[in-house]
């Protein structure tokens, strides 16, 4: 065949086509995490939007949740397998419960974004080092929630890696490659 297609053979669906031809409807898409990052996708039907228009605000439920979604009042929390032992700087983050991250992070285009808060909460460790471990990569992880305040590119992401020094497992962009590389080939 020709090269346009061989690349559409090899492609992936797109997520959004992949959930219209589970459920057989039309959907939108309310609310993902990052492109690079796996979680949670939020959709709604296509075909309730006018049935279900709410009488008092006169907007359907892919507008209402849209907007429920991006309202200050929302409160997201995000749950995160990061590498390390829970320990920053001589600090158990494990004992400190929820505190509050304030610290510039870098926009797509390598800008620096100020006035970027999330709060964080380690809430398990995991030793996961054995006899025959060379070096400390792979060897710990924790579990992290996370509330972002604000709503800035990668900002769980950065403020994870680069704040508290405990980037989110499998993370190619603010991750470490090489233990990347150990937790894909356990």
């Amino acid at each position: 065949g020709t090269r346009s297609e061989e690349r559409i053979l090899y492609e992936p669906t797109p997520m959004l086509q992949r959930v219209r031809d589970a459920v057989g409807r039309r959907v939108n898409v309310i609310h993902r995490l990052d492109r690079g990052a796996s979680g949670c996708l939020v959709f709604s039907f296509a075909d309730d939007e006018s049935a279900s228009l709410d009488s008092d605000s006169g907007v359907g439920a892919t507008t209402a949740m849209m907007n429920s979604m991006a309202s200050s009042d929302a409160q997201k929390t995000y749950v995160a397998l990061v590498h390390g032992d829970g320990k920053w700087n001589g600090e158990d983050l494990l004992q400190k419960g929820w505190f509050t991250i304030d610290v510039p992070v870098k926009d797509e285009n390598g800008k620096t974004i100020d006035g970027s808060f999330t709060d964080l909460r380690f809430v398990a460790t995991a030793d996961l080092s054995d006899d025959a471990a060379q070096d400390a990569a792979g060897a710990s992880a924790c579990i992290v929630l996370a509330r972002p305040k604000t709503g800035r590119w990668h900002q769980v992401r950065q403020h994870l890696a680069y704040a508290v020094g405990h980037p989110i497992l499998g993370d190619s962009t603010h991750g470490l490659s090489r233990t990347n590389r150990i937790w894909r080939e356990r």
